[in-house]
């Protein structure tokens, strides 16, 4: 057994630990690095590991600030023009605001000093935007600015957020010299004033634009349709035309049909899809392999589609009307090509589908979450139960085989 003296020095160095891992473990947590509105004006504080650093302006004049934080509490010194003290805050749990008391140097009463965490308003610049060279959709993450333009097919823009001006530089085609330019978010945030100028140009020119708010209850289904004939002894025949009739008895969903012949086509209305302000369902409807969609001579696979679906942020789901198409890797491989910007359900077959059994199951699908207001993934799980012959297994007297069709939800 241990003797008391050595049990009493064991017990105090055990205690001294706690204490100091104690301490680093709240000093760690207890952060009052940023702006505050106090009892003695709007302060700054800066932390660096438990040292902290600032000032505050009170009635005109500047008090600085030093001291460590210890647990929740920040123990202090200040000085201000003409008298210096001491003082102690403590932070409250969710970090906002804090509770404290102050002394000038040399006397015994305490008085009150309280403070309010200042929460600085990011500008948000994320959505579409008129402006005069085109349409424009932003995405912001944090302070980061990325986005394209409708200017060109390859107009793109990429900056920062300091102190509320975007400062981006952009490029309008590949290869080519871009140039720079800034923008400036109205308070309301519905508009925004900047410049802009070329790398080869002094001179600088304006670029303003006003936010395209979305319509309250529109939904598009956006159809991008090849051509199923295969020679001039067939009758026309489109599916985009028949959902366009369909739909048209619903005020709220607008429905647009374009027609792709080769791989550019496709990829043309594909990157036109961020522009709109409001969620769509986008169907692709070709003939398809597991290799990818067939667009006249052309492939395409998902390497192909990404770049041109990145900046896309509306699209609820996407819905390959080709089939075969998730037999393949299109669909997995497709999330890796949007440059960590954006994610979308994906939906298809893995299988050859009649033409006319996939038309009688995707009106259903579209009809559920276009008209009913069900979300993409539970649509698809009453489509399987409504309509059997969606699934894998044959159906007992179906004059088709089953379409094996498949969801693969990628959302974040």
């Amino acid at each position: 057994m241990l003797n008391p003296s050595r049990a009493n020095s064991m017990i105090l160095i055990l205690t001294s630990l706690f204490l100091t891992l104690s301490t680093a473990v709240f000093a760690n947590e207890a952060d009052y690095s940023g702006d505050w509105q106090s009892s003695f004006g709007k302060m700054h504080l800066t932390q660096s590991k438990a040292v902290v650093t600032g000032y505050y302006i009170w009635d005109g004049e500047k008090g600085v600030i030093s001291g460590k934080v210890v647990g929740a509490k920040l123990i202090f010194k200040y000085k201000a023009l003409e008298e210096n003290g001491e003082g102690v805050f403590t932070l409250s749990k969710d970090k906002q605001s804090f509770q404290g008391k102050w002394r000038v140097a040399g006397t015994k009463e305490w008085g009150e000093w309280t403070g309010k965490r200042i929460v600085q308003k990011i500008a948000n610049y994320s959505g579409v935007w008129k402006t005069r060279y085109g349409r424009l959709r932003l995405i912001q993450k944090g302070q980061a600015v990325r986005g394209i333009s409708a200017y060109t097919q390859e107009s793109k823009i990429r900056g920062d957020i300091k102190s509320g001006t975007l400062h981006f530089q952009y490029r309008e085609e590949k290869g080519k010299p871009g140039g720079k330019g800034e923008f400036q978010l109205a308070k309301d945030g519905q508009s925004f004033s900047g410049r802009w100028k070329s790398q080869d140009s002094t001179e600088w020119a304006d670029w303003n634009g006003q936010r395209v708010n979305p319509e309250a209850g529109r939904r598009w289904l956006i159809v991008l349709e090849a051509n199923w004939e295969s020679s001039l002894a067939e009758k026309e025949y489109s599916f985009g035309k028949m959902l366009k009739a369909f739909f048209a008895r619903q005020a709220k969903v607008g429905v647009r049909h374009r027609s792709f012949s080769n791989k550019k086509s496709l990829q043309k209305w594909c990157r036109d899809i961020a522009f709109l302000p409001e969620p769509v369902v986008l169907v692709i409807a070709s003939h398809g392999t597991p290799q990818g969609l067939v667009a006249g001579d052309d492939t395409v696979t998902a390497k192909d589609l990404g770049p041109h679906l990145t900046y896309a942020h509306n699209i609820e789901l996407l819905h390959f009307a080709a089939c075969s198409v998730m037999r393949g890797k299109v669909a997995n491989n497709l999330q890796s090509e949007l440059e960590g910007l954006n994610s979308f359900p994906i939906s298809g077959y893995t299988r050859d589908v009649d033409w006319g059994a996939s038309a009688v199951l995707e009106f259903m699908y579209y009809e559920l979450i276009l008209t009913h207001g069900i979300p993409p993934k539970k649509a698809a799980a009453k489509l399987l139960k409504i309509l059997p012959f969606a699934g894998k297994d044959k159906v007992s007297g179906a004059p088709f085989e089953s379409a094996d069709f498949r969801f693969l939800d990628n959302k974040d």
